[in-house]
């Protein structure tokens, strides 16, 4: 199919289900008013649309299972979202060399062939979630060198094969930034962002070290789960707001060097299932950390041994759980404790002496709940 000297397309451009459809050129047109959309052609190899610099709504290629070329390399925004899907035989895409603008969502998903993401080097925001998820050829992406903000969640999950994440070098804001599932990535660095509502590694099974963007004042939840060779979470030395932290089921971590500049802690601390960590590092500079507004929760860590990091005279909101930590000699870490919301739980420290959790509660100068101790050392 071949249109020429079309100066505009008023509405959508639609290619559907068009089981013969080889090849789509529309020459001429340099704006589409709506939505630009391939879906379910079965033999479509090339798309070739030169001229266009503009799409009014969204652009949707979906289900072509023998898409290679896809030329849309002139177009600069999009008002609405971009989904590429289902596309087994795109390796890029380099169609979009010359996108600077995204009104809605971003979705990249489920692209077998799909080996690399280094040609969005003009594109400067999305205004919804930017969701990279499901290539599982995809080992690297690099070509998103002015990207500095994401309106809703960066989701970078179940890409297998993915080794690198620094393509993001300017991100200076997203809503959220969740990173997950992706086995064989190494890499990983935002040296520009400045604020989240959440930061989430989960299940990335290859990454060894993560250092926390130097930048990044406010982090709120920062939630690192069941990251297999994770040995070092490095300090967040920017971040001076924190709405929780949930560090679990990291097998290989032996050292957290924690938020040094945090003075409140808007919501909870999880220390949980981290068989291999023996010290917090410097979760807070001597005095900075002043309160904790959630819960304390520091359970079967067998290979801890101190608490050190809450030093200072802290506030606990809720309740403080000390359980099931095989090796744990000593609460010095909590020494500083002066008020605990909810209840105070020290149960199944076999080698923690009593006289150590018996000088905690001591200290306290207002406790909110029932104090519950067993299980602990002599």
């Amino acid at each position: 199919f071949t249109a020429n000297a079309v100066e505009a397309v008023p509405g959508d451009f639609l290619a559907a289900q068009n089981a013969a459809l080889a090849e789509v050129h529309l020459l001429g047109a340099q704006a589409i008013g709506g939505s630009w959309e391939l879906l379910q052609n079965s033999r479509l190899v090339a798309v070739d649309f030169p001229e266009v610099v503009a799409i009014g709504l969204g652009v949707n290629v979906n289900d072509n299972p023998d898409l290679l070329v896809l030329d849309l390399m002139r177009v600069r925004s999009v008002g609405g979202d971009v989904i590429v899907k289902f596309n087994p035989t795109l390796d890029d895409l380099y169609a979009f060399d010359s996108l600077e603008t995204v009104g809605g969502w971003m979705v990249i998903d489920h692209n077998a062939g799909m080996t690399r993401l280094s040609w969005f080097q003009a594109l400067l925001s999305v205004g919804g979630n930017l969701q990279i998820t499901d290539n599982h050829a995809l080992g690297g992406i690099f070509g998103f060198w002015l990207l500095d903000s994401v309106g809703g969640e960066l989701l970078i999950s179940r890409n297998d094969a993915l080794e690198s994440l620094l393509g993001m070098g300017v991100l200076e804001t997203a809503a959220a930034i969740t990173i997950s599932d992706n086995g064989a990535l190494t890499e990983l660095a935002f040296p520009k962002l400045t604020g989240v509502d959440a930061f989430t590694l989960v299940n990335n099974d290859a990454l060894a070290a993560f250092d926390g963007p130097p930048l990044l004042a406010n982090a709120g939840v920062v939630t690192v789960e069941d990251n297999d060779a994770l040995a070092i979470l490095g300090a967040f030395f920017g971040t001076t707001a924190l709405s929780g932290v949930v560090v679990t089921g990291n097998d290989a971590l032996a050292e957290i060097q924690g938020f040094p500049l945090v003075a409140l802690l808007d919501g909870s601390f999880i220390l949980l299932d981290n068989p291999m960590l023996t010290r917090l590092g410097t979760l807070n500079l001597p005095g900075a950390l002043a309160e904790i507004r959630g819960v304390v929760r520091i359970e079967n860590n067998d290979a801890l041994v101190r608490t050190t990091g809450l030093d200072a005279n802290v506030t606990i909101g809720s309740d403080l759980d000390v359980v099931g930590n095989a090796l744990l000699a000593d609460l010095g870490g909590q020494a500083g404790l002066r008020e605990v919301g909810g209840n105070v739980t020290v149960v199944d420290n076999p080698v923690l002496p009593g006289a150590n959790i018996d000088a905690m509660v001591e200290a306290l100068t207002s406790l909110g709940g029932t104090v519950t101790i067993s299980g602990n050392g002599p």
